[in-house]
């Protein structure tokens, strides 16, 4: 079913309106969220502010909604089929505030009679549903959660109910409902997105089943897959794309972080693998989405004259196992672990697999492998992550703390920089292992 504008609120189309205070209030939270999918849109296709669309759900997807957001912004050609619906949108903003301020007259002078009326009823009624395109209802949630997204004192990402309130102009218990409903809808989208797009990893026969069952949900209903098995399945992805990756390395140290490096990887074509981008081939894509990855690296032994020596171990191991490794040491589901099943959901799922029956649309020992296979690649990859320097607990090579789309250009404007850290090296080393020599991943 294609959504409506009607989905931009939290509450369900058959509330029931039981009087015209409700429908004021109702209407007024309704035309600031058609305003905010207005200005949505404006920043997307217009202004290309992809930073502004980086939203915090408390699931382990960013990784999803950064390279979604990136896939969208690549289809520049729509831009002027959305300032079309923007115009519309435009048009319904007018109509809603016009019947406010009728209701408003109404409620000083009531007429006797029944008030009630459920809420799509009402809409309807007064012609004040629009069918939104595809992506709009994506780009508006998380457009407006990106904007009460922050950083607490130990640089945690968290969200600001206080700023929501006086955004949409309701109460902290209005806003927390907005909010767990934006969240839990984002979830949900990313979980469909990476099921519609897991086939050339998993087979179409594999990847519909798999997929269902490791799906989880927490207290919040926000459902989630793994997070090790998601990121291989973008990667996939990723080599066909062309979508660049910009790395960004901040030196960690008792006293402060401080940027170390920043380098911008090319997939190679025809291969699984990425390069580092060669100068002439940065200045054309700056301006173009592309996924940004912010990480740490432990810095107390580590000058500026290293830099060299750090860039040729981290194309000695191989960007995609070192995001691989990451991955397979970060929470699997929510960033609160899931009922103790958090560090290999393969495992579980494995042993309740061995003791039932798998129906007979598939083999079950063609199943059954594929599982082990991934508890087998998840149990090597969390280990290679701690003794090679990939994870919160030994960050001396890079720990991931964050993944969102945004462009070269942005990002460098945001460091204070005007060049990538490739410039500064011999091209040889450009050349060197240009997939990764130490191949201890076979994700992709």
């Amino acid at each position: 079913m294609k959504p409506t504008s009607l989905d931009l609120l939290y509450q369900s189309p058959n509330t029931l309106l039981t009087s015209t205070t409700m429908k004021i209030n109702v209407l007024k939270l309704y035309s600031l969220l058609i305003d905010e999918t207005i200005a949505a849109a404006i920043e997307f296709y217009l202004n290309h502010s992809y930073w502004k669309f980086d939203p915090h759900v408390g699931d382990t997807a960013c990784q999803i909604r950064a390279y979604k957001i990136a896939i969208l912004a690549k289809e520049t050609h729509k831009a002027q089929q959305e300032w079309y619906h923007i115009e519309v949108l435009k048009q319904l903003s007018y109509r809603i505030n016009k019947l406010i301020s009728s209701l408003t007259y109404e409620s000083e002078h009531p007429k006797k009679g029944k008030n009630q009326q459920p809420l799509k009823e009402f809409f309807t009624e007064h012609e004040l549903i629009y069918e939104l395109p595809k992506d709009f209802l994506f780009l508006t949630q998380s457009f407006l959660l990106t904007k009460i997204t922050q950083n607490d004192q130990k640089d945690n990402t968290c969200t600001n109910r206080d700023l929501l309130c006086e955004i949409m102009k309701v109460s902290r218990k209005t806003a927390k409902k907005i909010m767990q409903h934006y969240q839990t809808s984002l979830a949900k989208d990313s979980v469909t997105f990476i099921k519609s797009i897991s086939h050339p990893l998993l087979g179409r026969k594999i990847s519909d089943r798999l997929l269902n069952e490791l799906e989880r949900a927490d207290e919040s209903n926000r459902v989630a897959l793994p997070c090790y098995l998601v990121t291989k399945s973008l990667l996939t992805l990723s080599f066909t794309d062309d979508i660049p990756i910009l790395i960004i390395i901040k030196s960690n140290t008792f006293y402060e972080s401080k940027r170390f490096a920043t380098l911008v990887f090319k997939p190679i074509k025809g291969k699984r693998q990425f390069r580092l981008a060669n100068p002439d081939e940065i200045e054309p894509i700056k301006n173009k989405p592309c996924i940004v990855i912010h990480g740490i690296m432990d810095g107390k032994f580590i000058t500026q004259q290293a830099k060299e020596q750090y860039i040729k171990k981290f194309m000695d191991i191989g960007l995609v196992n070192i995001i691989l490794s990451n991955m397979a040491n970060h929470p699997q589901y929510f960033n609160g672990r899931l009922d103790g099943i958090d560090g290999n959901p393969f495992n579980i799922f494995l042993e309740r697999q061995l003791t039932t029956c798998v129906d007979g649309t598939l083999p079950a020992m063609e199943y059954i492998k594929k599982i082990f296979s991934m508890e087998k690649e998840l149990t090597i990859m969390q280990k290679r992550g701690m003794t090679k320097g990939c994870c919160r607990a030994n960050p001396s090579l890079y720990y991931m703390r964050h993944i969102f789309c945004d462009t070269i250009e942005h990002q460098l404007s945001l460091l204070k920089i005007n060049q990538i850290d490739n410039e500064l090296y011999n091209p040889k080393l450009m050349d060197y292992n240009l997939g990764g020599k130490a191949k201890f991943a076979s994700a992709c």
